[in-house]
């Protein structure tokens, strides 16, 4: 993985937490669709739990 695509999936995963923090939930799903498409249903549901602590979490996004 280039540190451009690491930047890149950072960045979603931030837009994914503020979105859902301000109510829209669309962009993580999207997320954790996209995820499940490239790396199964195991890394899919890891990632779907790390964007519900880090939403329900005080740290900036």
């Amino acid at each position: 993985m280039t540190e451009t695509s690491r930047s890149e999936c950072w960045d979603r995963f931030r837009v994914s937490v503020r979105a859902a923090r301000s109510g829209s939930n669309r962009e993580a799903k999207e997320l954790i669709e996209a995820v499940r498409q490239k790396h199964g249903d195991v890394a899919a549901e890891i990632q779907r739990r790390e964007l519900r602590n880090y939403v329900d979490s005080e740290k900036p996004a």
